[in-house]
């Protein structure tokens, strides 16, 4: 059934790396065309911009007619073609649940956007950055991962459960590429968090990978220490919200 799907993907990136790794986690082998906007000579190709006339990936091409952009479309079609095993639970309080969080790490996802591209350099020469809404988007980050972290069954083994559920093909690629990328650690305070990222980074859909070897050298340069370079910590934001001097 796989035959005729064909991936547009880059590894890289975080939004395209939740697939990477909810394919491996659910076993799923369909062809992949990858790609590295760095390195291509026109971006975005003309192919990639005949499915997406954003010219974003990942993109999951089903036919000559059909074809899903955003990576959260993209898994909720293929639990639908290819529901076993059961990525999004296997009732309607689990499916519930799981959606409730997988909702909760994409919305730290875009958190995260506001923070880092008004901090980072990377985006300083293509974007108005203003450091008072990156130390905004920081504390609000931490206001949704407190949330996250409340929901989490400490004695569960995934985010949701004791099976991989696309809340974790979520939540991964959000605070590895904050480690790897950005080089910026969780808070103490996300025991259950940092616990299951600890577990879930030795998993084959990501020793298997080698993702911190597909970072381009010139972007690690400029995005490593976003801490230092908006002149703020989290562990900071984690201390006055607990004194309560941050509502």
């Amino acid at each position: 059934m796989t035959e005729n799907l064909e991936i547009y993907n880059f590894s890289w990136a975080l939004y395209p790396r939740r697939i990477h790794i909810y394919l491996a986690e659910k076993g799923l082998n369909i062809k992949s065309r990858e790609y590295d906007p760095k390195v291509e000579k026109k971006w975005p190709p003309p192919e990639v911009l005949e499915l997406n006339p954003y010219g974003k990936l990942p993109i999951l091409k089903i036919d000559e007619e059909n074809a899903i952009t955003e990576s959260l479309a993209i898994i909720h079609y293929l639990e639908k073609v290819f529901p076993n095993p059961s990525m999004i639970g296997k009732t309607a309080i689990d499916y519930a649940k799981v959606i409730r969080l997988t909702t909760m790490a994409d919305e730290a996802n875009t958190i995260l956007a506001i923070w880092n591209h008004n901090i980072s350099p990377i985006f300083q020469e293509r974007e108005l950055q203003f450091k008072d809404a990156g130390y905004s988007g920081a504390y609000y980050f931490i206001k949704r991962l407190d949330v996250l972290e409340t929901a989490i069954n400490g004695s569960h083994e995934f985010i949701y459960g004791n099976s991989p559920s696309i809340a974790d093909c979520v939540t991964f690629p959000l605070i590895m590429f904050l480690d790897e990328f950005y080089d910026v650690r969780l808070p103490r305070r996300f025991k259950k968090l940092n616990a299951w990222y600890e577990r879930f980074k030795q998993r084959d859909s990501i020793t298997q990978q080698n993702y911190i070897a597909q970072y381009p050298d010139s972007l690690l340069k400029l995005s490593r220490g976003l801490e230092q370079q908006g002149g703020f910590h989290l562990e900071e934001i984690c201390e006055r919200i607990e004194e309560n001097l941050l509502n």
